[in-house]
C-alpha cells in the first residue's frame, strides 16, 4: 500500500497516550511484585499475602517487549515498511536506552559497595556478589547470556539486555515482513526463539529468546494498524480483545506461580498475543467516544507515570532495598509486617524514580529531540509519544501524517 492511499484508510485523530498508561501499569506491577519479594525473597507464612497475585513480575516484562515492538514499527509502517537509515535507528535506540541504564548501573554498584554488599536473606541477594566479570558483562550488555557469571548487580537489568539485543534483529524482522509476510515472520521468530530456549533451558533462562516472538507480535500489530485497519473495525473485535485479555490473566493466575515459571516460554506467547491485540484495537478507538478501557489507560496520572516508567523500572530495586535497610534498623518485624511497611513506602519509590528521570533520563531525551530532524522525517514527530518521556499533549496523529 502506498502513502497516497493511507490517509483514506486512517481513522480520525488517534490517541497514543494509552501506551504510556500500559507502560505505567506494567512498571507499577513490577514494583509491587518486587515489594512482595523484598522481605525474605517472597516466602511468607501468611496464606493471604501469598495469594495477592504479586508473583508474576515477568509478565510485565513480556508486556514491555510487545509495546516496544509496536512503538518502533508504527513509524516504519507509515513509511511504507522502510527502515530508513540503520545508523539513525541504532543511534536513537542507544541514546534512548544506554545513558539512563549506565547511570543506574553506576548507582547500583556504589549502593552495593557502600551499603548492600552483605547477604541479607532478601531478594537483593540475587544481585551479589559484585565481581569484575559481572561489571564488565553489564557494561557490555551481555549479562543475560550464558557466558555471564557472578552477581546481577541489579536484578531488573537482565531484561534491558534482552530487549537491547532484540533491537539488532529489528531490520531483519522488517525485511521479513515486507518479503515473507507477517504470518511467516511470526512463525520463524517463534521457532527460532522457543527452539533456542529448548536446546538448553537452564543456560538461556535469563536470555529469554522466546521474547523475540513477543516483540514480533507488537511489530505485526503496528504493521496491521497501518496496512489493514479495516480488520480492527469489526464491532465485536474490541469485546473479544478485552475478554481475551481477562482470560489470559486468569489463566496465568490459575496455573500458579511454579507452573507459570515452568511453562512461561509458552504462556508468554498468549500474553504477547493479548497485549498486541489490545494495542491495535485501542489504536483505533474513537476519539469522540473512547471506550472505558481507553479512558482508563489514558488517565492523566497513569500517563504521567508512564513517561518515566523506564526510570521506575531501573531504580525501584535499589530504592526498595534501601528502604528495607532503613526500616530494619528502625524496628525488627516479621516479613509480613515488613511487606506492609514497604507497601506503604512505594510512593517514595515512585518519587525516587521521578527524580532519577529528571536527572538522568529526561536530559538525554530533550537533547535528542533538540537535534534538527531531517525534512523527510519531520512529519513523524507527532507520533513519537510511542517512546516514554514525551508529553501526552503530542499524542494526536492527524489523518495524512503518513510520512514520506
Amino acid at each position: 500500500m502506498n502513502s497516497e492511499e493511507e490517509p483514506k484508510r486512517q481513522p480520525g485523530p488517534v490517541r497514543l497516550a494509552y501506551i504510556d498508561g500500559i507502560r505505567a501499569l506494567a512498571a507499577l506491577y513490577v514494583m509491587l511484585a518486587h515489594t512482595f519479594y523484598e522481605p525474605q525473597n517472597g516466602y511468607y507464612a501468611s496464606g493471604l499475602i501469598n495469594h495477592l497475585g504479586l508473583n508474576y513480575a515477568r509478565v510485565s516484562v513480556a508486556v514491555f517487549i510487545v509495546v516496544s515492538g509496536f512503538c518502533l514499527m508504527l513509524p516504519i509502517a507509515r513509511r511504507g515498511d522502510q527502515m530508513g537509515s540503520l545508523r539513525t535507528f541504532f543511534q536513537r535506540r542507544i541514546w534512548r536506552i544506554l545513558p539512563p541504564y549506565y547511570c543506574c548501573l553506576v548507582l547500583s554498584i556504589l549502593f552495593i559497595v557502600f551499603f548492600a554488599h552483605a547477604p541479607t536473606g532478601t531478594v537483593w541477594d540475587n544481585c551479589l556478589p559484585l565481581t569484575r566479570s559481572s561489571i564488565v558483562c553489564h557494561f557490555l550488555m551481555v549479562h543475560d547470556l550464558p557466558l555471564f557469571t557472578g552477581g546481577r548487580i541489579n536484578y531488573t537489568f537482565w531484561s534491558i539486555a534482552v530487549e537491547f539485543q532484540i533491537y539488532f534483529l529489528m531490520p531483519l524482522i522488517v525485511v521479513s515482513i515486507r518479503r515473507l509476510r507477517p504470518a511467516l515472520t511470526l512463525a520463524w521468530t517463534l521457532v527460532a526463539g522457543i527452539g533456542l530456549y529448548l536446546l538448553s533451558p537452564t543456560k538461556f533462562e535469563n536470555a529469554a529468546p522466546w521474547y523475540l516472538s513477543l516483540f514480533t507480535m507488537g511489530v505485526i500489530a503496528a504493521h496491521a494498524c497501518v496496512h489493514r485497519p479495516e480488520f480492527f473495525r469489526h464491532p465485536k473485535l474490541r469485546q473479544v480483545c478485552y475478554i481475551g485479555c481477562v482470560l489470559v490473566a486468569l489463566a496465568v493466575r490459575g496455573i500458579g506461580t511454579d507452573r507459570y515459571y515452568m511453562f512461561r516460554c509458552g504462556m508468554d506467547q498468549f500474553v504477547g498475543a493479548a497485549v498486541a491485540l489490545l494495542l491495535a484495537v485501542t489504536y483505533f478507538d474513537s476519539a469522540a467516544r473512547p471506550s472505558i478501557v481507553t479512558r482508563f489507560l489514558s488517565w492523566r496520572p497513569l500517563v504521567r507515570i508512564g513517561l518515566f516508567s523506564y526510570s521506575l523500572y531501573l531504580v525501584h530495586a535499589v530504592a526498595l532495598h534501601a528502604l528495607w535497610l532503613v526500616l530494619r534498623r528502625w524496628r525488627a518485624v516479621t516479613p509480613e509486617v515488613m511487606f506492609g511497611q514497604l507497601l506503604l513506602c512505594t510512593p517514595l519509590v515512585v518519587l525516587s524514580a521521578w527524580v532519577f528521570h529528571l536527572a538522568f533520563e529526561r536530559p538525554f531525551l530533550m537533547a535528542r529531540r533538540a537535534k534538527p530532524a531531517p525534512a523527510r522525517e519531520a512529519k513523524l514527530e507527532t507520533i513519537r509519544l510511542a517512546e516514554p518521556g514525551i508529553s501526552a499533549r503530542t499524542a494526536e496523529v492527524k489523518p495524512g501524517d503518513s510520512g514520506s
